[in-house]
Formats: C-alpha cells, structure tokens, sequence
C-alpha cells in the first residue's frame, strides 16, 4: 500500500516537474525581452527541476539515487542563481534591457561609475599589393643569384600555345565533363 502511494507521490511530482519546464520552455521563446526570458528560464526552471527530481527520487527510494538528488539540487539551486544574475548584468551593460520597462534600477550609477570603454582590437592595415613589375624583377634577381651560385645556365621555357575549343570538339562550353546539351 505505501508502496503505491509513494509511486503516486512520485508521479505527482513529476507531471508537476515537466509541466514547470515546459512552462520555461515556452517562456523562453515567446516572451520579448531579455528580462522576462531571464526570469522564464530561472524560477520555473529551477523548480519544475526541484519537482522533476524529487518526483524520481520517491518513485525509487534507494539510498544511491537520494544522494545524488540531493547533490543535483544544490548545484542547481547554486548556480541558475549566479549565471541568471550575470546573464542580466550583462545584457544591462550592453544595452538590450529596455530602461523604461524596470521599476527600479540600481545599476545606473554604479554602470556610470565604472564604466570603461572596452577595448577593440585594433585593425590590421591591409598589406601593400607589390607592384607586379617589382614582383617580376625580385624574381628575376632572384633566379640571376641561384644560377650564379650553382653555375648553372638559364633555361628558357617558351609559353605554351592557348587552343579555343571548336565546335566540333564536343565541347559545350559547360564543363569538360558534362553532358552535351540539346
């Protein structure tokens, strides 16, 4: 008989837990601003969590799966705090939260205070294009000096003949390896 109305206890527990996670879930996406977002992903988060794993720790009841249900809520319960605190600091400071729509704000004068312009990496320059006479003239020198240090005299390649397809080459002007077309 316990054994049921634990399992029951359980499985309460646990339509409760999804039904708050679906409920940020739906949060997150839906609502406009970074605030309710924050607040979306933050409390019902972390209670559908605190619901969703006490509901599995009733519906199991062993020693190993109380512990770690224990240590699971209170890294949670640590950090959704610290990270949603930072995540809104920092949308304040970047100037996605709306100041009109905040009752009070406590951040004005301490932003105003500490505020710093932050650093941008400086652009790099782009290069000089080389002249391509220059180019031509360094590589020359260039090739002078090996010759000269391995003896070695200059080859001369001529340039090799440029053929335009015919027509009747089968060549349609696509790719090599298409199809002909028609």
């Amino acid at each position: 008989m316990t054994d049921a109305i634990l399992d029951l206890v359980g499985a309460i527990f646990l339509f409760f837990g999804a039904v708050l996670s679906l409920g940020a879930a739906v949060g997150l996406l839906r609502f406009p601003d970074v605030v309710t977002r924050m607040h979306a992903g933050a409390k019902p988060q972390t209670l559908g969590l605190l619901f969703l794993v006490v509901g599995a720790t009733v519906s199991i009841r062993e020693v190993p799966a109380i512990t770690m249900a224990v240590l699971i809520i209170a890294f949670q319960f640590l950090t959704i705090p610290v990270s949603t605190h930072m995540v809104a600091r920092t949308a304040y400071r970047t100037g996605l939260v709306a100041k009109d729509s905040l009752v009070i704000d406590e951040l004005t004068d301490q932003v105003q205070q500490t505020h710093r312009p932050v650093p941008r990496p400086a652009t790099p320059r782009p290069k000089p294009k080389p002249d391509p006479t220059q180019r031509e003239a360094e590589a020359a020198e260039l090739s002078h000096q090996a010759r000269a240090a391995t003896g070695a005299e200059p080859t001369v390649h001529p340039p090799e003949a440029v053929t335009e397809p015919t027509p009747s080459s089968g060549h349609n002007g696509v790719g090599e390896d298409s199809e002909p077309q028609g």
